[in-house]
């Protein structure tokens, strides 16, 4: 297997009305296209991707600027694999580094947190007074890290996020 470093680009239509954007992944070395994902209009900071545990392939996620609707799309296919309706539009997205947890943050300052395998939604809650403007995770996916529009920076614990689920399922 040779290993190939990409870039993975989201681009929204050139005019409004032309149609849907894509998600183009690019050879980094070359600038040559590899593969596009059409049916797509990401804005900053809302598209990420996981890869298998074998490192054959993965998924791609892609939130909609315009829409509740997160586009899920598989390595090995240029077409729509899921479309998934949010609870609300997502201002930005981010996956931790084992492809367990995907969190969503949105306009209204609220985030999402969602197992990545099952779908099951853990927990929201109100994190900033305004816009979520990004999201990470840290390296060892303990902890969130969220900016906002309200010039908060916070760290939220995964743990702690699923732990008040099961208590909740449970009590």
């Amino acid at each position: 297997m040779i290993l190939q470093e990409v870039v993975l680009c989201a681009t929204a239509p050139q005019a409004a009305g032309s149609g849907s954007g894509a998600v183009v992944l690019h050879d980094i070395h070359t600038g040559t296209s590899l593969a596009s994902f059409k049916q797509s209009s990401s804005a900053p900071h809302c598209t990420s991707f996981v890869e298998t545990r074998d490192g054959q392939g993965g998924f791609i996620l892609a939130a909609q600027q315009d829409k509740s609707i997160l586009n899920v799309y598989n390595f090995q296919k240029d077409q729509l694999a899921f479309k998934i309706v949010l609870p609300e539009r997502l201002s930005c997205i981010a996956l931790d580094n084992a492809g367990s947890f995907c969190a969503g943050g949105t306009a209204q300052g609220r985030i999402y947190l969602w197992e990545v395998a099952s779908g099951i939604l853990y927990n929201t809650w109100d994190a900033h007074y305004r816009h979520v403007n990004v999201l990470k995770f840290t390296h060892d996916g303990a902890a969130l890290i969220s900016g906002s529009d309200d010039s908060g920076v916070s760290v939220w614990s995964v743990a702690r996020s699923v732990v008040n689920f099961l208590l909740l399922l449970c009590c």
